[in-house]
């Protein structure tokens, strides 16, 4: 990543979600709608602690959500307009980078009893399994070493 945007996101274990639907089937009530989330962090908290998982450095410069923006249509014009190809920078993609991603699952907590994982354990797992599964470029596999 070339740069982060200043923008809140919740991290949360699939497994955490998925224990948090099969809680809302035997104890939900019909109607309501439960969030299953996990700890709200900034892009830069995100960012350190996965420095912290993996031991790579990552990028500490914070890019404008307007500069954002005007990279995601510039290439959705490049690459619609003028090259053809797919864009590098889809707009979409801008749009949700930097965007506040931040949500309460307090309802899920207090009438289901829903749990979840701290962020920094949620990360680690997705981390593991990105490199069991193959998911990650053989020449960063030497430098990766996960620390829980």
């Amino acid at each position: 990543m070339f740069g982060y945007a200043n923008t809140v996101m919740n991290i949360v274990d699939v497994d955490d979600v998925a224990h948090g639907h099969l809680l809302a089937m035997d104890k939900g009530e019909i109607g309501q709608s439960y969030i299953f989330g996990g700890e709200n962090l900034t892009m830069k908290e995100v960012i350190d602690l996965l420095e912290s998982i993996t031991g790579f450095k990552y990028t500490k410069v914070r890019v404008p959500k307007s500069a954002i923006l005007a990279m995601g249509y510039l290439s959705e014009y490049v690459g619609s307009k003028l090259t053809e190809h797919p864009s590098r920078v889809p707009l979409e993609a801008a749009k949700m980078a930097t965007s506040y991603m931040a949500f309460d699952d307090s309802l899920a907590r207090k009438a289901l009893g829903y749990n979840s994982r701290p962020a920094k354990t949620a990360l680690l797992r997705s981390c593991s399994w990105y490199l069991n599964n193959g998911y990650v470029k053989q020449n960063y596999l030497k430098q990766i070493k996960l620390n829980g």
